[in-house]
């Protein structure tokens, strides 16, 4: 205990003169001496500090809070600080106190003081007490909590107390509190670990706070002085921390975690995290994974393997040339692009269902994707260059290795989609349908590029198109369905192989090329155009094997089940449609299935069916219509019925909606039916539909409800700017408020399962509802501080109040036209927008904030309003990282270029917005302001040099902080595109960016930096003009060697190695002593001595 302003000694000291009493002796002992003002200032620094009986009003209060202000303005860091802050019960007054304290920079733990002080009391007892007991206190905090499952029985307020306790037990940073933790018995239950691990723990020295499961490694820098580097146990770049340590306490965690394999807490933990581990856990969780059932075995070795991995790619440097040449290292590059990796999920689970897993998809939802998708597709864009042509031919071997590495990720993952049984909804090789092409993606747009590719691999080397042809039967007789359809595929369109071969293919193996639904389309073309081919050998194999029907086990059917008569049909009405000459006795068989088309339908129930058409319904009485639709196997095709038959005959689709609803339609049927006249631009049959919308809600109140009332506000939303005239709005009026009422009544969307951020609002009625006023609003006469229009007010107000889901919705779309709404009503906007930006809960301001930074407009006035509300969003800006820190780095990057002053003005007591910004940015919010700044020097242009030494350079050099762990390679990148556009300010960029750290890269980490930079870097002999300013090498070659020995400091690529000895010899030639630096040549080197 520390008697910081002096103790009554009636013996040393009767006088009290060691007392610090008077604002004289304030005054000595903060200002003119300050010797308590550097004991305060340590004190925080070194401890977490609680003010117990203390008041605002309080001159001691009011001198420390002014010494901490002054040494944080200086670049000091502090642990938080606490008070005891008592409120009385008068209207609002705990939230005034707490923003008081907020105010000063510390947190309020508020309490009525009518409640006495017995439980503040009790509270302190606890913890001195936890605090005597030492270890073994932390052990039991830890432990005791969670022998159950969470959450606990208690309030949020109190789990969130109870889980912020237990993360500060096992983060002691010797580990041994982790390592009771792990060696509990019983082992403390595996719920606990998702939310533990999203609890952060601040970190001494101004680092930023890290979480127990990505807790810095305890590694030493070549000076010997510690520089933890985060070493998360699962996440992004876990994977290649080889070299890095774990922390004694993510060890420990480790290990427990690894004793509940075989729990979907724990798998569902590592999707959460992208399925990449740290070595160690990886390891940890191999150990004896035979002895776990078979689901967890198969996820865990998926895992393992490193098939989540996304392959290390340079970046896409060619494709934009593709229609003058093909690049040299085109090969290289396409191949890596289409190399596959996995992407991981958590599955959908019916109703949370809690059934043990019975399969690896019933864990995780795995996809198959290619590292470069964009690439590919460019290749396949310009397929009809000869020079792409000519380069895919040469790849069609190393190509079909990648889509066989598809198949096999698919089949070891059951990628849906792309496994055997579910290849089906692959539409038909040979299809040239634009619209049905475009939907191709990832590893069927690679499958896509060998089909097209096969008419010049045999033209161009017959022999070496029946290799690869021959090679795809292989595959396809393993079993890999999408080989036996490009196999297929092939044999329909050429002659490379003899025709015995290709019967052997089609009827060998386990019959599926034969008999299986996923080839049908690709069968169905060979048997038709190959039928006046085969000869009677070949025939006859294939009419015994038709009649014979297909193999036992391969379908649940008995022989003489329709399914087996029409699959049987289907093959003899192919082969009699080619001119195949068939025994008398299947002809009848046969001609009944001539005409059956080529691409079918699947049903679960019935097998395949031909798909019924809106033709079918469009001419029939509204009973039968209505009866017949609702005959569709389900509502999904039930809706897109309905709307196809608004195009064939509106007056009938107007008549069967009535009978529909008296039938009890439900789901996708109106979700898509009832939109189907949302792109209407006739404002007569618009006016009919409102109309019609309306009288059906008013007479069945329960039919406007989930996908119903979605449509209607989907219509709603693209009928807004349409709605012009009076009687038009009196009629959208009273439609769009029984719309409102049933969207809030409405809680069993899908879309509140996700946040509630941008995305989720635009697509849900609350707010598609608040949509269609927004834009109804733009037809109003509205003038600058009119208010909002007095016919509309109502309904802005009903929707912009309120808690439910789309009341929320609607908030996030009204703070997507901010600026607007503020210039029209600025009383209405602060009350209804901005407040609920600062003081509604963290989750609810982060959407606030993601709608508004959706297209961030700002004025003075705005930004005025704005500022409470932005201080308040800063702390929590990293828990949607990319859509509202990013954008928060963007928004105040853009507002410091064009207002500096907006976000350099401080208080006394309050710092400015851009230092706030940078105390709890991470490194993606501040590469996303690094981006922001680039992209202003780019447009600038000429002028850069000049926005470099008014704005971006001072920024750099004045404000933006030097701390190592915050500034990664992610910031570096960020600020490539500011060096290749700072002209003739580049060297001084340089030396900003060096003297602050910015350029750095760590070794086992992808440099994206040199990604970016070095793209955009002209090489020897490039002529374009529009980079030729960027030529750095040969007008400031020191400084460009001191930019790259930082940028490669962690290695060079071997993709990166011919750019990096381009540029050495341009510094050489430029300024030829240079060669001879140390620096160069580290840097030769590094590049591999070229």
């Amino acid at each position: 205990m520390t008697y910081l302003h002096g103790k009554v000694q009636k013996d040393e000291d009767p006088n009290g003169e060691g007392l610090i009493l008077t604002s004289a002796d304030f005054g000595a002992a903060y200002l003119r001496d300050g010797w308590a003002a550097r004991f305060v200032v340590e004190l925080f620094r070194e401890f977490t500090v609680l003010f117990v009986g203390y008041s605002l009003n309080d001159p001691i209060v009011s001198y420390l809070v002014d010494a901490l202000a002054a040494d944080m303005h200086a670049g000091g860091q502090f642990r938080r600080a606490f008070v005891l802050a008592p409120y009385g019960n008068a209207a609002g007054e705990r939230e005034k106190v707490v923003k008081s304290w907020d105010a000063k920079g510390i947190v309020p733990l508020p309490f009525n003081r009518g409640q006495k002080y017995g439980r503040q009391t009790r509270v302190l007892t606890a913890w001195a007490k936890e605090y005597r007991q030492g270890l073994n206190s932390r052990i039991s905090v830890a432990l005791e909590p969670t022998r159950r499952p969470f959450p606990p029985p208690l309030p949020d307020v109190e789990v969130k107390s109870i889980l912020n306790n237990i993360a500060w037990a096992l983060s002691k940073p010797d580990g041994s509190v982790a390592k009771h933790f792990a060696d509990g018995n019983p082992s403390p239950d595996p719920t606990w670990l998702a939310p533990l691990s999203e609890v952060e723990i601040p970190l001494r020295e101004g680092q930023a706070p890290a979480r127990l499961f990505d807790w810095p490694s305890p590694t030493l820098g070549a000076d010997g002085i510690e520089k933890p580097h985060l070493a998360p146990l699962a996440g992004e770049g876990a994977a290649c921390l080889t070299s890095l340590p774990l922390s004694p306490i993510t060890f420990e965690l480790g290990r427990w975690l690894a004793q509940h394999r075989a729990s979907r807490n724990v798998s569902d933990w590592v999707i959460s995290r992208g399925g990449q581990l740290h070595p160690f856990l990886a390891q940890r969780l191999n150990f004896e994974l035979e002895t776990l059932a078979q689901p967890y075995q198969a996820f865990w070795r998926i895992v393992i393997s490193g098939a989540l991995l996304r392959p290390c790619f340079p970046g896409r440097l060619f494709p934009p040339r593709l229609t003058r040449y093909w690049p040299p290292d085109g090969g290289t590059f396409l191949l890596r692009a289409a190399q596959p990796y996995l992407t991981v999920r958590k599955p959908f689970r019916l109703g949370g269902s809690k059934e043990p897993p019975g399969r690896v998809s019933d864990l995780a939802d795995f996809d198959v994707v290619l590292t470069d998708e964009d690439l590919v597709r460019d290749v396949y864009d310009h397929r009809t260059e000869d020079h792409v042509t000519e380069a895919v031919v040469r790849l069609a071997d190393p190509l079909t290795s990648s889509l066989f590495d598809v198949c096999r990720l698919a089949e070891e993952a059951e990628v849906f989609g792309l496994t055997e049984h579910s290849v089906v909804w692959v539409p038909c090789l040979a299809s040239d349908d634009d619209e049905v092409i475009r939907r191709w993606h990832g590893p069927l747009l690679l499958l896509r590029l060998l089909v097209v590719a096969l008419p010049a691999i045999v033209r161009s080397d017959m022999e070496a198109g029946l290799v690869l042809v021959r090679r795809w039967m292989v595959l396809g007789r393993q079993g890999h369905a999408l080989f036996q359809r490009l196999a297929l595929h092939a044999l329909t369109e050429t002659d490379a192989v003899p025709m015995t071969d290709a019967v052997q293919f089609v009827l060998g193996g386990d019959g599926t090329a034969f008999w299986h639904f996923q080839t049908w389309p690709e069968l169905a073309r060979f048997l038709r155009a190959r039928a006046a081919s085969f000869g009677s050998d070949d025939l006859n194999a294939l009419v015994r094997s038709i009649e014979g029907g297909p193999p036992e086990g391969l379908f649940s059917t008995q022989p003489g089940h329709d399914l087996v008569r029409r699959l049987r049909g289907e093959r003899l009405g192919k082969l009699k449609q080619g001119g195949a000459e068939l025994p008398a006795p299947l002809v009848a068989l046969a001609r009944e299935f001539e005409t059956q088309p080529d691409v079918l339908v699947g049903k679960v129930e019935t097998g395949w069916v031909v798909p019924a058409t809106a033709e079918d319904i469009a001419h029939l009485p509204p009973t039968e219509a209505a009866e017949r639709l609702l005959a569709y196997q389900d509502d999904w095709d039930q809706g897109h019925a309905l709307s196809d038959l608004f195009a064939k005959n509106e007056g009938l689709w107007f008549d069967v909606l009535p009978l529909l609803i008296e039938r009890g339609a439900s789901g996708s049927l109106w979700g898509i039916g009832l939109a189907a006249p949302r792109e209407l631009k006739d404002d007569q049959t618009i006016s009919r539909i409102i109309v019609v919308y309306r009288e059906l809600a008013e007479q069945h109140p329960r039919w406007l409800a989930d996908e119903a009332v979605a449509a209607v506000a989907d219509c709603l939303d693209s009928w807004g700017k349409q709605v012009s005239t009076e009687t038009e709005l009196h009629a959208f009026l009273p439609l769009w408020d029984l719309a409102w009422a049933a969207s809030t009544q409405n809680g069993k969307s899908d879309l509140l399962e996700r946040p509630d951020g941008v995305d989720t609002a635009i697509n849900a009625p609350g707010g598609r509802l608040a949509g269609a006023l927004l834009k109804r609003l733009l037809l109003e006469p509205v003038t600058a501080d009119g208010g909002l229009p007095p016919l509309l007010k109502p309904f802005f107000d009903r929707s912009a109040h309120g808690e439910t889901h789309s009341h929320r919705f609607a908030r996030i779309m009204y703070a997507s036209h901010l600026v607007w709404l503020h210039r029209l009503d600025r009383a209405w906007t602060k009350e209804s927008l901005i407040r609920p930006m600062e003081t509604a809960s963290p989750e609810e301001r982060l959407s606030l904030w993601e709608g508004y930074l959706w297209q961030p407009y700002w004025n003075e006035h705005l930004l005025s309003d704005l500022a409470d509300a932005l201080f308040a969003i800063l702390p929590h800006m990293r828990e949607r990282e990319e859509t509202v820190g990013d954008a928060l780095g963007r928004f105040l990057g853009d507002v410091y270029l064009t207002k500096p002053n907006t976000v350099l003005a401080s208080t006394r007591h309050k710092p400015s917005l851009l230092t706030a910004f940078f105390s709890h940015a991470g490194p993606s919010e501040r590469a996303a302001m690094a981006r922001a700044l680039g992209a202003r020097m780019k447009d600038a242009g000429d002028q850069a040099p000049i926005l470099w030494s008014t704005s971006v350079g001072p920024l750099i050099r004045d404000h933006w902080p030097a701390d190592h762990h915050k500034n990664n390679i992610q910031v570096s990148t960020g600020f490539a595109d500011v060096l290749l556009n700072a002209r003739n300010a580049f060297p001084e960029a340089v030396d900003f960016l060096l003297g602050k750290n910015l350029i750095t890269s760590k070794p086992g980490q992808r440099n994206e930096f040199l990604d970016h930079f070095l793209l955009l870097l002209p090489l020897k002999g490039e002529e374009d003009e529009e980079i030729r300013h960027k030529d750095n090498a040969v007008l400031y070659p020191e400084h460009m060697l001191r930019l790259l020995d930082a940028a490669t400091e962690g290695g060079i690529a071997s993709w990166h190695t011919g750019r990096i000895s381009t540029l050495l010899r341009q510094i050489k030639k430029a300024q030829p002593d240079l060669a001879n630096s140390p620096v160069f040549v580290r840097l030769k080197e590094r590049a591999g001595g070229a």
